[in-house]
């Protein structure tokens, strides 16, 4: 049967003039699926559609398609609803996307407006990207074309400015940063001492994060002489970031300053520390550090920085990493993960480039003469085309100079290749290929600068070194150790004007593909068998409630099931991170029906059985999971737990025994020939990627201040306590008040619903007392009113000052009515849950 791709007019039509109006009505997916499916029933067809099919559609992917038979039987429905109910449907859906509209115009708005943060928007706000972008087309941000979506050109001071096209594909999409900064403000000023993690792989410009994260700390501190101190292990580190610094100097850098004497008074204020100082800088508790930033923090469960963790005041730490697992399990000492962004996502944003991973046959990593001389000129064929510039790897330092000369000689007997001797280099601890005369910090300068070149290095290179134009990264030992190897592949991945793509040549090692597609699982579960992972936000209990719902009806999980955790996340508490654990069960159907037909199984992991869950999953895991029955194990290891024999729908044995067997056949899928078997030949499997067995969901608590909300507290010096007191419970509180200072800026006041009142009746009150008065006498009458006057829980700032409210131009400028962006009452399972656009994707 013919295959319909989102991409053709026909689907286009559909989503835009029927879909998307009756999503407005329906106000979900699961609403819109029930709507049509119901309309189907009357006209007596048994057919149904199901929300899987819907997401598809409202996934705004050109690559993916749908058969006719069912674009014809959504047509069919669609239009039998739209039919049907004609009269309501305009007025509902009206109603839902001018609160909808607002919400994505104002995102839009302080986004860098790409493509891609169309996709942003859908994520932040659960909607699909199919709305998201109809949205915007109707507020004439997007235009479409016969090459797809392109931004619309704007007035700009009177001339015309044309905002990022997709198509560029030059220019890099930095905006993440922007979130990443937020979001590590946001955890470190959330309470005292708190220790934060910031996970940016290599290229992702960790390094301007963390500093742009000081300079705002540094500017919103009133004491002027706190400093933030940045400790790294490797002098190249401290003199790489002290670079970056002088760097951003010259930038526009939000969030601080843009006056150069201002923002030169900030950057004095950061200090830049070897290790080895630590404990003396820190002992000296009348010169408390404001922040402490750790560099290659995944070196932290070290004893050298343990005085971070034993001061005897609170000390916020920010903790820097592109790998933040150690080979040793240990954990570096982080109260949580405030940002995190995958080597895919950067790739998307044309941020960084995915290698390409290339074989190179060896029996053994001894280096006989023969085969080194074998890699030498794999090395120097390839160098004079699609290597451009090359750093090769050797297993220690004794061999660097051994590979050195090797490739030397190999370019002595190629006359005319693009490289000369004077490209080839070597560097170690103990010395260069420059002499004796030149350090290594000259050496790297000498071979940054040349478009084509080869460096020949052990590990020396692996953490801090910055040359973009590498394209090609050598691996020539084994090594079990991810982060190095993550380390030496991310040597190649960074954007550079030109470079279109880059290799990592190595002995095979299938996890550093999957390891470029997800993000780390920091003191998490094992990643053993390779689970496909997955982040969401939520900003309160009721949207918390609503996407995990979506995505157990999405993944079709038992009714038994869903209902056991949905009554679950009644215990979870506000503010609580929580994660999905979903498991697939045996599916033999076809492999195309795979993400419409096949039936998974669930598990929350909250507060109380986290414990349980991850000893008995990274226990499994740990010896292999290689039990195709695991009850042997569940029994020995989960009575300590209270997992006793219960086989009921539901009940936590059964749970678990469904997830490890789920485990097992992940195991053989991913290291075994379980993708062709009858268990696995049914199931999408790619090769070195991610299990089609286990998703793992991370539901993390970030609730977001209204934009409007932080335009109008913008010129108040005490802006950030009230955002805080605000974020702490948003439905307790009604207004916020701002007064003038005598000396300029504002300073605002959070009050509740009774406060409110309070404010509200002292205001009218007083302009009852001044309609009659001349103006001459006004002052003289407000004055004798106050005096009479009683308001309750008011601060006296506000009373005696209550003449900058009366007039309704200055209420509107002065007061912010918090009412309308409080979070909507749970009403459980009565709820319309806005919530449409499904987490995870099979």
């Amino acid at each position: 049967m013919a295959r319909i791709y989102l991409k053709d007019g026909r689907i286009r039509q559909l989503v835009n003039q029927r879909l998307i109006p009756l999503f407005f009505w329906s106000g979900s997916i699961n609403n819109l699926s029930e709507a049509l499916n119901k309309q189907l029933k009357n006209k007596g067809i048994a057919d149904s559609i199901y929300p899987n099919r819907l997401h598809s559609l409202f996934s705004d992917d050109g690559t993916r398609a749908l058969n006719e038979a069912t674009v014809s039987l959504i047509e069919k429905a669609a239009e039998a609803v739209l039919s049907s109910e004609n009269g309501e449907l305009a007025e509902k859906s009206n109603e839902f996307y001018g609160r909808l509209r607002s919400d994505i115009l104002n995102r839009w708005q302080l986004t860098r407006t790409s493509k891609t943060a169309v996709h942003d928007i859908s994520e932040a706000m659960s909607a699909p990207p199919a709305v998201v972008r109809y949205v915007l087309e109707q507020a004439g941000q997007l235009k479409e074309s016969s090459e797809g979506m392109r931004l619309v050109e704007e007035q700009v001071d009177g001339a015309v400015s044309h905002r990022e096209s997709p198509h560029d594909s030059a220019k890099p999409d930095w905006s993440f940063q922007d979130v990443a900064v937020g979001r590590c403000v946001d955890a470190l000023t959330s309470s005292t001492g708190r220790k934060v993690g910031l996970v940016l792989p290599t290229g992702a410009g960790k390094t301007r994060v963390a500093l742009r994260i000081a300079l705002q700390l540094l500017n919103r501190d009133s004491k002027t002489g706190s400093k933030v101190v940045w400790v790294t292990h490797r002098v190249n580190l401290r003199t790489q970031a002290h670079r970056e610094l002088q760097k951003m100097s010259t930038e526009d850098v939000g969030g601080v300053p843009g006056d150069g004497e201002a923002f030169a008074l900030l950057t004095k204020r950061i200090e830049f520390i070897m290790v080895s100082q630590l404990a003396e800088r820190l002992a000296d508790s009348s010169s408390q550090p404001l922040l402490v930033i750790v560099d290659e923090a995944h070196h932290a469960a070290a004893a050298s920085y343990q005085p971070i963790f034993d001061t005897q005041y609170p000390l916020a730490g920010l903790f820097l990493t592109a790998t933040p697992s150690r080979t040793d399990a240990l954990p570096i000492g982080v109260d949580e993960i405030a940002y995190t962004i995958t080597y895919r996502e950067l790739a998307q944003r044309r941020v960084i480039l995915i290698p390409e991973f290339e074989d190179f046959p060896v029996e053994n990593f001894d280096w006989s003469e023969e085969s080194l001389k074998d890699l030498a000129d794999h090395i120097i064929s390839r160098a004079a085309a699609e290597y451009t510039k090359i750093l090769v790897l050797a297993p220690r330092i004794s061999r660097v100079e051994e590979f050195y000369q090797a490739l030397i000689d190999r370019l002595a007997a190629e006359p005319g290749h693009p490289l000369s001797a004077d490209d080839v280099g070597f560097v170690h601890s103990d010395g260069n290929s420059l002499g004796p005369d030149y350090s290594t910090e000259e050496f790297l300068e000498h071979f940054t600068v040349k478009p084509r070149a080869i460096y020949v290095s052990a590990q020396i290179l692996l953490e801090g070194f910055d040359d973009p134009q590498i394209n090609t990264v050598v691996i020539t030992y084994p090594s079990s150790s991810l982060i190095l190897m993550m380390q030496a592949a991310g040597r190649c991945v960074r954007y550079a004007p030109g470079k279109t793509a880059n290799y990592v040549v190595q002995a095979r090692n299938d996890q550093l593909a999957y390891h470029f597609d997800q993000r780390w699982l920091y003191q998490e579960i094992s990643d053993y068998v390779r689970p496909q992972l997955f982040d969401a936000d939520y900003a309160d209990l009721v949207e918390l409630r609503g996407k995990v719902r979506e995505e157990l009806e999405r993944y079709n999980v038992s009714a038994g099931v869903r209902e056991k955790l949905l009554g679950g996340l009644l215990e979870v508490s506000p503010g609580e991170t929580c994660r999905l654990f979903l498991f697939g069960l045996p599916y033999f159907g076809a492999q195309e029906e795979f993400p419409e037909k096949a039936r998974w199984g669930a598990f929350l992991e909250k507060a109380d059985n986290t414990e349980a869950f991850r000893h008995l999953f990274n226990s499994f895991c740990s010896l292999g999971a290689d039990q195709s029955d695991p009850t042997l194990f569940l029994d020995a290891r989960g009575g300590k737990f209270g997992v006793r024999k219960e086989f009921s729908e539901g009940s936590d044995y059964r749970l678990y025994t469904d997830m490890l067997i789920a485990t097992h056949f992940a195991r053989n899928e991913v290291y075994g020939d379980g993708a062709k078997s009858s268990h696995g030949a049914s199931r999408p499997y790619v090769p070195n990627g991610a299990t089609t067995w286990l998703k793992y969901v991370t539901f993390s608590y970030r609730p977001t201040v209204p934009v409007e909300l932080r335009a109008f507290l913008e010129d108040c010096h005490n802006r950030e306590q009230i955002v805080a007191k605000y974020m702490r419970d948003r439905r307790a509180h009604s207004k916020v008040v701002k007064v003038r200072l005598p000396l300029g800026g504002y300073e605002a006041y959070l009050f509740d619903e009774a406060q409110s009142d309070s404010f509200e009746c002292l205001v009218d009150n007083a302009r009852t007392s001044l309609k009659e008065a001349q103006p001459s006498e006004q002052f003289a009458a407000l004055a004798a009113h106050l005096s009479q006057a009683s308001p309750s829980g008011l601060p006296l700032t506000i009373i005696l000052r209550v003449e900058r409210f009366l007039s309704e131009e200055d209420h509107k400028r002065f007061v912010f009515d918090l009412r309308p962006h409080q979070p909507r009452a749970d009403n459980s399972e009565g709820s319309n849950n806005t919530s449409s656009q499904g987490i995870t994707g099979n």
